[in-house]
């Protein structure tokens, strides 16, 4: 499963749990806030930017629903209705536990394999670049590092552009060429 997946799938199960723990008096108003929270970051944000984050808006709604409508279906449950539920609970639970509990361990296995291999090295900067511009950018920069008239760099741009990744890559060009000098004739 990919992380984004694991993220969404992770907060569908708590928003099903919020449904479920919020009393019935004030889960609409829960349901306007949260509503009314992606309504807000509609407005005031770049939609493209922000369909993540109203992506896990929609699953904290529709869970949370879930969570609810889950509650009211158990709450109208006859007694014989609820022995099939104990019934077949006890013998799926241990599965389902075991179950979770092999995937915990798998999951904290590739933990730390991938915290391991990371802690061995630093992916090179352009090996991380996805964006070729990038690499016109990071020269140029660093002909305006290297050009004595200049006294002051500015970058600007957008959150989320790539300013940080770029100076990284700067960081990166300039401890390559002070550890292999090349000699200019």
């Amino acid at each position: 499963m990919t992380s984004v997946v694991k993220r969404f799938l992770s907060l569908f199960i708590v928003a099903i749990f919020i449904g479920a723990g919020v009393p019935g008096i004030i889960f609409p108003v829960y349901i306007f806030a949260v509503v009314l929270l992606v309504l807000l970051l509609w407005v005031n944000a770049a939609t493209v930017t922000n369909l993540p984050l109203y992506g896990m808006g929609g699953v904290l709604l529709v869970g949370s629903l879930c969570g609810k409508a889950g509650v009211v279906a158990f709450k109208d449950m006859s007694p014989e209705q609820w022995e099939w539920v104990v019934s077949w609970g006890r013998i799926l639970f241990p599965f389902l536990g075991l179950g979770l509990l092999i995937a915990a361990l798998v999951e904290g296995i590739k933990y730390l394999a991938y915290r391991t291999e990371n802690n061995k090295r630093v992916p090179a900067w352009k090996s991380r670049n996805l964006f070729l511009e990038r690499e016109d950018d990071l020269a140029r920069l660093l002909g305006y590092v290297k050009n004595p008239r200049v006294t002051t760099l500015g970058l600007e741009a957008e959150w989320g552009q790539g300013k940080s990744f770029l100076l990284a890559g700067l960081v990166e060009a300039l401890e390559r060429e002070k550890e292999n000098p090349v000699d200019k004739e």
